[in-house]
């Protein structure tokens, strides 16, 4: 039994625990895990078909990402330069090939949040 006070007023509390509420809070944080991983993923997508002009917005960018990331890590998240031509049909004379920066890397679901339900 736990004790506590709120607004001068003494209240008793008593926790009871089933393990049919443990398996329904169970599903829900596997559920909440899942929209969480899937979002990680399609801002790791994104990010990784954009553009960048020079490498230290690349780097920036791919910073912000992984500061956001809660659900999802990058494993060995790395720079690429890709040349290509800007765009579309058929090349002309004299046409130069455009090289530009995008991010590449193994986004992996993180179980340390999930870690306290096996418990």
């Amino acid at each position: 039994m736990l004790c506590s006070s709120y607004g001068c007023v003494k209240q008793r509390w008593l926790v009871v625990y089933t393990q049919a509420a443990h398996g329904r809070a169970e599903q829900t944080v596997n559920k909440q895990h899942l929209k969480q991983s899937q979002a990680g993923y399609k801002a790791f997508s994104a990010l990784a078909k954009h553009s960048f002009a020079c490498a230290a917005d690349a780097e920036a960018a791919l910073a912000h990402l992984q500061k956001t990331l809660k659900v999802v890590a990058l494993h060995e998240p790395i720079i690429v330069e890709v040349t290509g031509f800007k765009g579309k049909g058929r090349l002309g004379k004299g046409r130069k090939p455009v090289s530009t920066l995008n991010s590449r890397g193994k986004p992996t679901s993180n179980l340390q949040g999930l870690r306290f339900l096996s418990n």
